[in-house]
């Protein structure tokens, strides 16, 4: 089976590492030959999250070099795999590619529908809003990293499968420590620079948590430009994030947090953070939305939504130290059976060759 692997993102792109990159050596022994075509490249990336906007031929070329790769090439693959869409705000080209006969499957893990029917511009709502829905109509499956996503892409398919985002279960296991500091407590959050405003929604909470009960913060990952905005009496530990260190790191914490507005976007958000957290063996607190709910899977982890909600939640871990080591257990268990790539790339490769019978069939 050969298969084009088109992600919006190189490997530095964490959507694209989780969803695409850690899976394809184990497609690889699946008898799978496989090629990847990234639409930005690492340069693009660095360009983004430095603020560069100057890009805009930089994008234009990779948009070309996408579009003709795939007329020139369609005949080297039996299937495409897409990640999100094939230009971002950009028509879908969808009748083209079905006149043409490519086949091709469809990967979600974040609202993106919602760039273009809830977008601000009048103009982007007019021409796109419609947008993913054809994506999700013409694609042989599609597959969905939460509820929220998997609810919607079924609007439009029967043929939709959640495959929620996953960890490397192995490498985990490896690089998990046991924090034998029973004194120190510590709230933990990992992320990048575009989801730290999502931190600010619990900065009044640390603040009053701190303030009766000592503890420490730490961030892997956290814009340094919005530190400022935490009370300068919070002990804030700011960690750049690597891929070599991420999981120590992350088990220094006594708890891992994952606020969220309660908004359209956020609503397709597949938990992610919750599932590095529960690897490492912690008990977690996080707004309620249904993908967050659902990745507890019973456990006895935590949820938050107002202020007095979450001060109430550290207090309760921290009060109850021995229980949540427990529920910690719970979710390293939970992970290995649902949420790490091992028990999930069969669901991939299943999904591979139902779409090659289909393809066989239509001969």
């Amino acid at each position: 089976m050969r298969i084009l692997f088109l992600p919006k993102y190189s490997i530095s792109g964490p959507s694209s590492r989780y969803r695409i990159y850690q899976y394809l050596q184990l497609f690889g022994s699946e008898d799978i030959e496989f090629t990847v075509l990234p639409l930005l490249d690492d340069e693009y990336i660095s360009n983004l999250y430095n603020g560069n906007n100057n890009i805009n031929l930089k994008l234009a070329y990779a948009y070309l070099k996408r579009f003709l790769k795939i007329l020139l090439k369609r005949r080297d693959y039996d299937l495409i795999f897409l990640e999100k869409e094939f230009f971002p705000f950009m028509p879908d080209f969808i009748i083209l590619f079905k006149l043409l006969g490519i086949k091709y499957i469809v990967d979600y893990d974040d609202a993106i529908f919602h760039n273009y029917d809830k977008s601000r511009s009048k103009l982007v709502r007019f021409f796109f809003q419609n947008k993913i829905s054809n994506v999700i109509k013409n694609a042989e499956y599609v597959i969905c990293g939460s509820p929220y996503l998997t609810n919607f892409a079924m609007k439009y398919s029967k043929n939709v499968i959640e495959i929620p985002t996953s960890i490397n279960f192995q490498r985990y296991q490896q690089r998990r420590l046991v924090n034998s500091n029973k004194e120190k407590f510590v709230i933990g959050w990992i992320g990048s620079k575009t989801t730290s405003k999502h931190l600010l929604e619990i900065k009044d909470a640390l603040l009053d948590f701190f303030l009766e009960i000592e503890c420490e913060i730490h961030l892997i990952g956290f814009d340094e430009n919005l530190i400022n905005e935490f009370d300068k009496r919070i002990p804030v530990k700011l960690i750049k994030w690597n891929s070599e260190t991420e999981i120590e790191e992350m088990c220094k914490f006594s708890v891992g947090v994952m606020p969220l507005p309660e908004q359209s976007f956020e609503q397709g958000k597949c938990g992610f953070k919750l599932v590095q957290y529960m690897a490492c063996g912690l008990a977690t607190i996080s707004t309620p939305l249904e993908a967050n709910v659902k990745i507890d899977n019973g456990n006895g982890n935590l949820f938050a939504a107002k202020k007095e909600e979450w001060v109430d939640a550290f207090k309760e871990m921290y009060l109850n130290r021995e229980k949540y080591l427990e529920v910690g257990k719970k979710n390293i268990r939970t992970i290995k059976h649902l949420y790490s790539v091992e028990s999930n790339v069969e669901k991939y490769v299943d999904t591979f060759k139902k779409c090659l019978v289909s393809k066989r069939s239509d001969i």
